[in-house]
């Protein structure tokens, strides 16, 4: 009886890591994008969400693109800002009528300061389509968020930094195939209210190009250089 249960133990575990592992299969140009854009140590945190995502961009056919800021001069493929504390990018990929967009920030350091941090979005002859996800991945998990601020021009969202570590912030929306695309990542130095977070225009004058803060608010943010793509 035991040596029977052992044995259905062990099958059930084997088939369950093989439908696990079939649920998240990516191919190589996939593979290559994730490992360019999110980070290898990302695979551990895709949920069911992100891999629809990711395998919605169609990448073995529409491609994509991405641009590091190191690489400028032989790399002009959207940009990427990197501080000391953290990495922040953004990614297209495209068909014949529309960019799917993500922008990607990433603490490379444990942030001293855990309160609400804005990710956002500013359109030149562009668009917006539609608002996939803003979403917070840790250690401790997952968070999806949805305090916006949209505007006719663009949109972002406040989202509370969790208190443990390898910390990623990752927006997605749609837009349409023209233009240029700018986001910004603003991170809190000091703790500040839900409420104030939100207290923002989207302007080219703003903080990374993209949050014109009421005056008050201004020095709870880092101003972080922002990032752009051309659709």
């Amino acid at each position: 009886m035991k040596k029977s249960l052992k044995l259905f133990v062990t099958l059930l575990f084997l088939f369950g890591f093989t439908i696990s592992v079939k649920a998240y299969e990516f191919t190589d140009a996939e593979q290559k994008y994730i490992n360019e854009f999110y980070g290898s140590d990302f695979y551990d945190k895709i949920d069911n969400e992100e891999y629809k995502w990711i395998k919605s961009l169609h990448i073995d056919d529409n491609g994509y693109e991405i641009q590091h800021q190191q690489k400028l001069s032989n790399i002009l493929r959207g940009t990427v800002v990197d501080t000391a504390m953290k990495h922040i990018a953004i990614s297209k990929s495209c068909d014949s009528e529309k960019c799917s967009i993500t922008t990607n920030a990433s603490w490379k350091s444990n942030p001293k300061v855990r309160s609400y941090d804005v990710i956002g979005t500013r359109f030149s002859g562009s668009s917006l389509i539609n608002i996939i996800s803003t979403k917070v991945y840790s250690s401790s998990g997952t968070s999806t968020y949805s305090n916006y601020v949209n505007k006719t021009n663009g949109f972002g969202c406040s989202v509370k930094l969790p208190t443990s570590n390898n910390i990623q912030v990752i927006q997605k929306f749609n837009t349409n195939k023209s233009g240029r695309v700018y986001a910004s990542y603003q991170h809190a130095v000091s703790n500040i209210s839900l409420t104030n977070s939100k207290k923002y225009t989207i302007s080219s004058v703003g903080m990374g190009g993209v949050f014109k803060f009421n005056n008050f608010i201004t020095s709870y943010y880092d101003n972080t250089q922002g990032v752009y793509i051309d659709l």
